[in-house]
This record gives C-alpha cells, structure tokens and sequence, in this order.
C-alpha cells in the first residue's frame, strides 16, 4: 500500500515505549508498527468476528432457557387471567345478589335492571380505583386502566 499521507500522532509514553520495542525486535520503525496496528484494528472492525463454538452453544442453551420461561410465564398468565374472569364474573353475581337484597330491605323492592346496572357500573369503578391504588402501592408505577 502506497503512502498517501503523514500524520502526526502522540502517544502515551507507556504505548510509546512498548512500539519502541516491538520496533526494535521486528527491526523496523515505530511507524510501520504504528501503521500495522492501525490497519490491523481496521480490518478487523471491517470484519464480521466468528464466534467460537463454545460462544454458539452458550447462546443457544441460553436461547432454550430463554423461550422455557416465556411459555411457562405464558402458562401462568394464561391461568391467572381465567382465574381473574372466573373471580369478576362470580363477584358481579355476587354483588348483584347483594343490591337485590339490600334494596328489598330498605326500600321493600327489588331495583330494575337499569338501576342496578348503575350500581354495578359505580362498583366496578370503585374496584378499578382501588385496584389501581393497590397496584401503585406495590409496584411504585402507575396504572393504564
């Protein structure tokens, strides 16, 4: 490769020193060690690297470890969530069994749908609300809902 410039550089006087010898053993200019070290580093970050076998195998172990634990979280939140719809729907009926009697007793009359649909709305945001707080309080974050 033709020269096609000069360029000044300044090392640290530890570096400087360790071309000094490297020149001195391969007898040729702290330059020429310079510019290898220079156009060596280049071709290498040009490169793609190859990664040994063993580097191969870590990340496909870790792959497998990886994919296990996202199906077993799935699995669970798959569970929580029919848990979580099983519980709701069993609370909203047992809520509605609750309005019921609770206007039957107090105003001897059971609320028409519309009415107790307005109750359930007001309780469901209550719970929303308070499920929000509690999650806050744990995690430190914010709810979406």
């Amino acid at each position: 490769m033709a020269a096609l410039g000069t360029v000044t550089v300044r090392l640290p006087q530890e570096l400087l020193e360790s071309y000094q010898r490297q020149a001195k053993k391969q007898n040729k200019t702290i330059s020429d060690i310079v510019r290898e070290k220079l156009l060596s580093a280049e071709t290498a970050r040009a490169q793609p690297t190859e990664l040994s076998a063993e580097i191969k195998e870590q990340l496909h172990d870790m792959n497998i470890t990886i994919e296990g634990a996202l199906t077993a979280v799935g699995k669970v939140m798959g569970a929580a969530m029919k848990e979580s719809a099983e519980a709701r729907s069993y609370a909203r009926l047992a809520v509605s069994y609750a309005i019921d009697m609770t206007s039957r007793m107090t105003e001897r009359k059971v609320l028409d749908g519309a009415a107790k649909e307005r109750k359930m709305k007001e309780l469901d945001l209550k719970a929303a609300e308070e499920s929000a707080r509690l999650w806050q309080a744990i995690t430190g974050v914010a709810s979406d809902g």
